[in-house]
């Protein structure tokens, strides 16, 4: 132990600081350049290689100023103003260099190009950049302490100990404790320096014992203990105020599609807020993908909840901490199919009832055309009344919409031909004839603006004299739907 206290001077200390601050003074200037190419994630190459030694280097220049300095601090009881300091920048630049510790990994991440491992490797850049903060704040110490120390090395080359700047500093007999004196000094003649004094075996080890267990010790002790820990929970709060925070379904749109009862959902949109500067973020947010439950058979009124799905241990490796990743829809907008003819909308009657009054007007020559009517002579439209109403249902979710039908009474007069020729007489005929509208795509999406009504009228082979044979008729032309009869 003594040999490495022998070996471990303070002015190779000193002069192993002022060598590390002009090598902080590199690093800082070598962190600037490459900072680009660590932020855009690109490859950085040769910048990157150096980076990977010059951390290695340092950390291993810091324990070792540290340690060293920890050693004249404690061991040989040297504790001098340049000491302390010395011994703090040293543990200073350590932590610094282990917070940064996630560099390593993202520096081998990027020379190979696997930017999917950078998620894994490094913090998110927020918390990389406080991170290089605290580096940044060690480098400037260690060039603070650099300078300082340059200045005591000179004191060293002057004869002069750095903690006296007039009297040499006492010695004490490292038997007994007492200060050497002189004779010179005995007879207040000029004090000459005391040959060096040589700790006897063991001494040292009891006198840090001694220190300790006194108050300055345990306080001194308690400083430092509680300084470190500090910075290292500082650091874990640093870490855990600068994650990435993620709210991945407030910006999800969802779309409904097709009818209430066979409706379908899809995610349409998703927008998640995010700092598109962050390479490592966007890699997580282009990896996260969308679940709804249930997405099928819906009806309006219906409730479904989308769930993000994504990698905890990625979103863990990346720093980024998810706020929300499921979220609540009401199912709405479905296509309502109505249940009745009371069901439906009077713009739905009104619609097909304004349409087949004008096909009615315009078409009843060819209504009455199972009638008995003499064709050279006019006919007469005397009236119409609509005696009964259907809605047809297709089948839910199938093809075939619903269709409003409505069966009308058609009242012409005209004139009947009896016999052939000049002898042939003509005689007054009123006949009541059959008549229906069909009125497709009757649901919650009707407009009455697109409808479009198409009559069929009954020819004289159907042989339909009734309302009965007309309504049977009818039905079993919409054999294929459900027949809804209205009132």
């Amino acid at each position: 132990m003594q040999k490495l206290r022998d070996f471990i001077t303070a002015k190779r200390l000193y002069l192993l600081s002022v060598i590390m601050g002009g090598g902080a003074v590199l690093a800082w200037l070598l962190l600037t350049v490459s900072e680009h190419a660590i932020s855009s994630m690109s490859g950085a190459g040769f910048l990157v290689v150096v980076l990977e030694l010059v951390y290695f280097v340092s950390l291993a220049a810091n324990l070792c100023l540290a340690a060293g300095a920890g050693l004249r601090l404690f061991g040989a009881k040297e504790r001098t103003i340049p000491m302390i300091a010395t011994f703090a920048v040293g543990i200073v630049g350590t932590l610094a260099l282990l917070f940064n510790l996630h560099l390593v990994g993202l520096g081998f991440a990027l020379l190979g190009g696997d930017y999917m491992a950078i998620i894994g490797a490094a913090m998110s850049l927020q918390a990389m950049a406080a991170a290089l903060y605290f580096l940044y704040f060690a480098i400037i110490l260690q060039v603070a302490l650099a300078g300082y120390n340059i200045y005591n090395l000179l004191q060293l080359k002057k004869g002069k100990m750095p903690h006296q700047m007039g009297a040499p500093a006492p010695r004490f007999d490292p038997m007994t404790g007492q200060p050497i004196v002189t004779a010179t000094q005995a007879a207040g003649g000029v004090a000459t320096a005391a040959p060096p004094a040589v700790a006897a075996p063991g001494q040292t080890a009891q006198k840090l014992r001694a220190f300790v267990g006194s108050k300055k010790g345990k306080v001194t002790l308690g400083c430092i203990g509680g300084g470190i820990l500090l910075l290292v929970a500082g650091g874990i709060l640093l870490s855990v105020l600068t994650r990435t925070k993620l709210d991945l379904v407030s910006g999800v749109e969802v779309t409904f599609n097709n009818e209430s009862g066979a409706g379908t959902a899809y995610v349409s949109k998703q927008d998640i807020d995010y700092d598109l500067n962050d390479a490592a973020v966007g890699i997580f947010v282009g990896s996260v993908t969308y679940q709804i439950e249930p997405s099928e058979g819906l009806s309006n009124g219906d409730k479904v909840t989308v769930k993000a799905v994504y990698s905890k241990e990625t979103a863990k490796k990346a720093k980024i901490k998810v706020t929300k990743d499921t979220r609540t829809f009401k199912v709405q907008g479905l296509t309502e199919r109505y249940g009745d003819v009371a069901d439906l909308p009077d713009e739905v009657i009104e619609t097909s009832d304004a349409k087949s009054e004008k096909l009615i007007k315009n078409s009843y020559d060819s209504i009455s055309y199972a009638g008995d009517f003499a064709y050279d002579k006019d006919k007469e439209l005397v009236g119409y009344e609509k005696v009964a109403q259907y809605l047809m249902k297709g089948e839910p979710g199938g093809y075939d919409s619903d269709v409003y039908v409505a069966l009308y009474k058609v009242t012409v007069k005209g004139q009947k031909k009896n016999g052939y020729g000049s002898s042939a007489t003509y005689e007054d005929l009123q006949g009541d004839f059959y008549y229906y509208t069909e009125m497709s795509g009757i649901d919650s999406d009707f407009d009455p603006d697109d409808a479009y009504v198409y009559g069929t009228y009954f020819g004289s082979w159907d042989k339909i004299e009734t309302q009965e044979q007309a309504e049977a008729e009818i039905e079993e032309e919409y054999d294929d739907y459900t027949i809804v009869k209205g009132a």
